[in-house]
């Protein structure tokens, strides 16, 4: 087979049959695959997010303050205390505890758990350091034990202690 019967080929009815078939079927693909995204975007909070959001604090001037999107985190998380159900306040400890986890390590103490960080704070650099190492004690039960049992006036102490973190240190 040459250049020349290649080149032939695509000269040829048979290649013009085929190209008068595709023609339609990658129109209708393209149109159905901007469909789909369309759906999508109007399904989904990205288009919200990332465009309409984004533009609106390009108008404003000033991007949303961190504050404010912490502070519906953790609204979230006091709404599961709210809750009558026990695994709702074992949630709301266990997220609440990854929040107060990565605030200390973007503060520098390192460790593999919230304990292990906490072993190197004093009273001075966290003044409500003894009631979050007894709340991550709480918190390591929980993840420890899944039968544990707790009470919600606990699961609000310990959610208190980690909000006075929290605060104390300006994320909420």
């Amino acid at each position: 087979m040459s250049i020349e019967d290649i080149y032939l080929f695509f000269l040829s009815q048979t290649w013009q049959n085929v190209v008068a078939i595709l023609k339609p079927a990658c129109l209708l693909a393209i149109v159905i695959f901007l469909l789909t995204l369309i759906w999508v975007f109007t399904k989904s909070k990205w288009l919200y997010w990332y465009l309409i959001w984004d533009s609106q604090d390009f108008v404003r001037g000033a991007p949303v303050p961190f504050q404010k999107k912490a502070q519906e985190t953790w609204n979230k998380i006091k709404k599961k205390l709210s809750s009558k159900k026990e695994a709702d306040w074992k949630l709301a400890i266990i997220e609440g505890e990854k929040i107060v986890e990565d605030v200390l390590f973007k503060m520098g103490y390192k460790g593999k758990n919230i304990k292990e960080k906490l072993e190197f704070a004093t009273k001075a650099q966290i003044p409500n350091l003894e009631s979050l190492s007894s709340s991550a004690e709480i918190y390591e039960n929980i993840i420890s034990a899944p039968d544990y049992r707790i009470s919600r006036d606990k699961a609000a102490e310990v959610i208190k202690a980690f909000e006075e973190f929290l605060k104390y240190f300006e994320y909420l």
